[in-house]
C-alpha cells in the first residue's frame, strides 16, 4: 500500500519516491452506491459548480448567488459562509436540502456516467466518458489507487474539516483506467436512455450525465476496473482526506462506508484525454549562482539558445523579465521518462530553487516578464502514452506533470457516508 506523508512520500512495497506511479501493480473495485442527486428538473447549471480547488472566493460567491441550493455553498463554504464554523453551516444547509427535497436519495445503489464533448486547445473536438462509483481506499488485497503527488497540509486541512463536518463526498476523485474497453462499453450503456441531465457550462463544455440502474451493467463494469491498474488524474487532497477519515473511523465504528470514496473513472487513452503541461516558476538563490546556474545547469539537457525579447516561446524555453532560452531536448540514454518535468527536475534540484506550479503558459510567462517570479519554465505537456508506460510501472513522473482537462463539475452526485 501506497501513503502519502509529511515531506517526500515512498511506496512501502518498492522504496521508490511517490510521484505518478512506482512499479507496483495497483487495481481497485468500483462499487455503485445510493447517490443524493438534484432533481431531474432542476437547472444544472444553476446548481452545479467547478471543483472547489479553481475556484478563488469572488468566483464562489458568484455560483453562490446563481441559486440558493447552489452546490458551492456546502462545498467551499469558506468562501460563502461568515459564520464562525462555515463546515457546521456547510453541514446544516446539507441537511435542509435533503429533508426539503432539493436533494433525492437513489432508491437503490446507481454508477453514473458523466460525458463532457469539448474542444481542445488546438480546436480540435474531443470526448471524455467516465463513470462515478465508489473505490476502496485500501481493499483487503492491500492494492489501492496510487496519488501523484504531495499535498499541502491547509488544503488537506479544509477537506478534512468539511468531510468531518458533513459525512459526505461532495466530490469524486478523477481515476484513470488502463482497462481497455471501458469508454466502449459506457457508450453502449447509455446510448439508448435518456440523459439525466444535459447541458453546456460556461467554458462551453458539453455535460450529458445518465444514471444506470442495472446489476448486470454495474457488474461489467466493476469487473473491467478492478483488472487492471488504476492511477489518481486529480483529487490527491480528497483521497488523503478520505484515507484520514477512513481511519478514525474505523477506530470509532469499525468497517463501513468510510472504506471506500466517490471516484470518476476514465479510461487511459489518448481519444478519451486532453492533457496539458504544468510549468514551473522559478526563484533563484542567489548564494548558489542564480538564474546562470540553472541555465548552466540546462544545458546539460537541452540545447539552449539565447534570445533577448519579450516574445512567448514555444516549450521548451526559459523565460525571465527581458529574455528568453530556447531548448531543445538533447539525447540522453539515462533518462527513465523524457519529461521536459523531469529534465527540469535533474537540472534545479542541486540549486535550492523556490519552485511554484502554473497551467498556463500565458500566466506563467506574464509573471516572469513583470518580475513577479524570476524565471517561467515552460514545458511540453506529457503523452498518453507515457502516462500509460508509467502507470505499467516504467519510471516515475515528478508531481505537477499533467492538467487534465476539462474538470467535472461538483454537484453531479453526492455519495453519503451513512
Amino acid at each position: 500500500m501506497c501513503a502519502s506523508q509529511k515531506g517526500p512520500a515512498f511506496c512501502k512495497d518498492c522504496g521508490h519516491e511517490l510521484f505518478l506511479s512506482c512499479p507496483v501493480f495497483h487495481m481497485t473495485r468500483l462499487h455503485p452506491f445510493k447517490g443524493l442527486r438534484y432533481p431531474r428538473s432542476t437547472d444544472p447549471t444553476l446548481v452545479t459548480a467547478p471543483p472547489y480547488d479553481v475556484l478563488d472566493d469572488e468566483e464562489a460567491r458568484r455560483f453562490a448567488t446563481a441559486h440558493p441550493n447552489n452546490i458551492v455553498r456546502v462545498d467551499l463554504p469558506s468562501a460563502i459562509h461568515r459564520e464562525a464554523d462555515p463546515y457546521r453551516v456547510a453541514a446544516g444547509l446539507l441537511a435542509e436540502w435533503v429533508e426539503s427535497g432539493s436533494l433525492v436519495r437513489d432508491a437503490d445503489p446507481t454508477l453514473t456516467v458523466h460525458e463532457m464533448r469539448y474542444s481542445d486547445p488546438s480546436g480540435r473536438h474531443r470526448r471524455t466518458i467516465g463513470v462515478i462509483g465508489a473505490v476502496e481506499i485500501q481493499p483487503e488485497d492491500g492494492l489501492a489507487p496510487l496519488p501523484h503527488e504531495h499535498t499541502t497540509p491547509k488544503a488537506a486541512g479544509d477537506r478534512l474539516r468539511l468531510l468531518r463536518a458533513t459525512a459526505s463526498n461532495l466530490s469524486a476523485i478523477w481515476l484513470l483506467s488502463t482497462a481497455s474497453g471501458l469508454a466502449d462499453l459506457l457508450e453502449a450503456a447509455t446510448a439508448a436512455a435518456d440523459p439525466w441531465w444535459e447541458w453546456e457550462d460556461q467554458m462551453g463544455v458539453h455535460h450529458r450525465v445518465h444514471v444506470l440502474e442495472e446489476n448486470s451493467i454495474h457488474e461489467k463494469v466493476s469487473s473491467l476496473v478492478a483488472g487492471a491498474p488504476v492511477l489518481i488524474a486529480d483529487g490527491h487532497h480528497r483521497f488523503e482526506t478520505a484515507r484520514i477519515y477512513r481511519d478514525a473511523r474505523r477506530t470509532e465504528s469499525g468497517p463501513g462506508p468510510w472504506d471506500l470514496v466517490m471516484a470518476y473513472v476514465v479510461e487511459l487513452a489518448e481519444e478519451e484525454l486532453s492533457v496539458g503541461p504544468i510549468h514551473r516558476l522559478v526563484w533563484a538563490q542567489p548564494t548558489v549562482g542564480g538564474l546562470d546556474a540553472l541555465v548552466s545547469r540546462l544545458r546539460e539537457y537541452y540545447a539552449v539558445e539565447e534570445r533577448s525579447d519579450r516574445s512567448t516561446p514555444r516549450p521548451p524555453a526559459l523565460v525571465t523579465h527581458d529574455r528568453h532560452f530556447l531548448l531543445t531536448p538533447l539525447e540522453r540514454g539515462d533518462l527513465d521518462l523524457d519529461l521536459d518535468t523531469r529534465r527540469f527536475e535533474l537540472a534545479a534540484s542541486p540549486l535550492g530553487l523556490r519552485v511554484e506550479f502554473e497551467p498556463s503558459a500565458e500566466r506563467a510567462t506574464s509573471l516572469a516578464h513583470t518580475r513577479k517570479c524570476d524565471a517561467a519554465f515552460l514545458c511540453r505537456p506529457p503523452e498518453v502514452s507515457v502516462i500509460r508506460s508509467v502507470a505499467e510501472g516504467a519510471g516515475l513522473m515528478p508531481a505537477k506533470s499533467t492538467f487534465f482537462w476539462p474538470k467535472p463539475p461538483t454537484g453531479i452526485v453526492i455519495r453519503p457516508l451513512d
